[in-house]
């Protein structure tokens, strides 16, 4: 049985989603062992994320099966602005198959991946999209230079980069910037070893000087939703396995999209700690308040709306205005 109508009716406009969505990927099944310390790498991951992005997007968190003390975390950023979309599993649904989830789910054109350990430092966003305007064939673009291609030598989507159009040569980073990537990955002395005098390979757009090493990671890019589209469903049987990873990198490049990366460190991989680099960062960052933009359902509401909505969504007036909705709908719905 029905009683009245509903309100939302004709009345409520729905969410227009942004150009960009950031899709971050949360697993913290206890807090202890490799663990212990992941919420505040949560926490500088996300208000990074929201002070150091150039463009306003929506963020969608999907938490893998997390325990509940970071669930109820998680919750608690929704209600402060971080996130705007949160979806909670029970169960680990594997990397790939979360993939599957919030590339399918996501209605925005652009796509950012990260998983949910990365810092995020200004520009980012606008070095990766000059990438993305310059390189027509994009797939997944990297704000960090890759050093260690996922799918070493089976890429081959950049073979077919018309030399008219792009210059070909070596790029030999800085050693803080590979001294950065190497920490990210657990500052391993075989890591070290290999990356040692080796330059990455560098495509510049010759039109307009643009440049991007060839190579992607997993752990954070930008893509085309269209592109990623193409790629799924992909297979998820593990938790996390390498060689379920690089069945997205084969079939981007299959469907002759690019792996490319930016020359500069606009990301860092944090890890399972906040170590001295994210201290610094956090400390550039000062002050996080959530974003300010307004909800782009109140467009062309008059003023006298707007400024009503606004007050509804003070915490200490909340409590009020549930009430008397709750009221007013009891009084009209006889």
């Amino acid at each position: 049985m029905r009683i009245g109508a509903n309100p939302a009716r004709r009345l409520i406009p729905a969410y227009t989603p942004h150009r960009l969505g950031v899709a971050s990927l949360v697993y913290v099944p206890e807090l202890s062992g490799y663990f212990a310390d992941m919420l505040p790498v949560i926490e500088l991951h996300l208000h990074s994320l929201r002070q150091n992005t150039c463009e306003v997007f929506d963020l969608l968190v999907l938490d893998n099966g997390s325990c509940l003390e970071v669930k109820d975390r998680l919750l608690d950023y929704q209600k402060e602005g971080l996130i705007d979309w949160l979806i909670t599993s029970r169960h680990n649904l594997g990397k790939t198959g979360a993939l599957n989830w919030m590339f399918s789910a996501m209605p925005n054109e652009l796509l950012a991946y990260s998983d949910c350990d990365v810092l995020f430092r200004p520009g980012w966003l606008e070095q990766s999209l000059a990438i993305l305007e310059a390189f027509p064939q994009s797939g997944m673009i990297t704000a960090q230079p890759d050093f260690l291609p996922l799918v070493d030598g089976s890429m081959k989507a950049h073979e077919q980069m018309d030399p008219a159009e792009y210059e070909f040569g070596d790029y030999f980073p800085p050693q803080a910037t590979i001294d950065e990537y190497v920490l990210g990955l657990g500052n391993h002395p075989r890591t070290r070893e290999r990356l040692a005098g080796k330059p990455v390979r560098l495509a510049t757009r010759r039109s307009n000087g643009v440049q991007a090493v060839i190579g992607a990671t997993h752990m954070q890019f930008l893509a085309r939703k269209a592109v990623l589209a193409m790629t799924l469903p992909l297979p998820a049987t593990l938790g996390m396995s390498p060689e379920e990873d690089q069945v997205l990198d084969k079939r981007v490049d299959d469907h002759g999209f690019l792996h490319l990366s930016t020359l500069a460190p606009y990301v860092y991989h944090m890890g399972n700690q906040v170590d001295e680099t994210a201290i610094a960062a956090k400390i550039a960052i000062g002050q996080v308040t959530p974003p300010t933009s307004g909800s782009p359902a109140l467009e062309g509401w008059p003023v006298g709306w707007r400024f009503l909505a606004g007050l509804a969504q003070k915490s200490f007036l909340r409590g009020f205005f549930r009430k008397l909705y709750n009221r007013l709908f009891q009084i009209y719905s006889q």
